[in-house]
């Protein structure tokens, strides 16, 4: 027979031998354990390249410290500079006060000699920080004394004179008047 052939199995259902299958995956098993494994997998990528991280760190802080430790003689020599850039400032800013000051102190030395009587002497000016001044001197009569401190309180520069000390002396058996006087000054 060489043509084609059928085959037709008589056999009952029962008494057939069964075929063989490949066995079914049940899919609501086999997705928990997918689930599962998927989580592992993921949390050991992480965790590799957390440790990856934390290697790659150590690493730049061990560059870093070596970096500072060539940097420390320069990082000295800044902060020595910062120093000396403080103390600079500061002595330049005690400079610039008393710059002004000095200016300050020359304007009421010249608006002075305006204020003085005939036969009135100064002896010791002094200027204070608390913008006060002490004239003292000698003159030949108590009312020119009267009349120096009149005339400072007439000017832009003094304020409040007041006669502190007025005392009868002698200078070559010439009759005179020693005296000082204290007034504030205008800023």
């Amino acid at each position: 027979m060489d043509g084609p052939v059928i085959r037709i199995n008589l056999l009952p259902n029962t008494a057939r031998p069964r075929e063989r299958r490949a066995p079914r995956l049940n899919m609501g098993r086999l997705l928990p354990i997918a689930l599962s494994c998927a989580v592992v997998a993921a949390l050991g990528t992480i965790a590799v390249l957390e440790e990856q991280a934390i290697r790659s760190t150590r690493a730049h802080i061990v560059e870093l410290d070596a970096e500072r430790a060539r940097l420390a003689p320069e990082e000295a020599i800044v902060d020595q500079l910062r120093a000396e850039r403080g103390s600079l400032m500061h002595k330049l800013a005690i400079i610039d006060a008393l710059s002004k000051g000095r200016d300050r102190a020359v304007h009421q030395i010249d608006a002075l000699p305006p204020t003085l009587p005939e036969r009135l002497w100064l002896t010791d000016v002094t200027f204070t920080d608390s913008m006060r001044a002490t004239l003292r001197g000698v003159a030949l009569s108590p009312l020119t004394v009267a009349d120096l401190v009149a005339r400072l309180d007439s000017t832009a520069v003094f304020r409040k004179a007041g006669l502190v000390v007025a005392e009868a002396g002698a200078i070559d058996k010439t009759p005179v008047t020693r005296f000082t006087v204290r007034c504030g000054l205008v800023p």
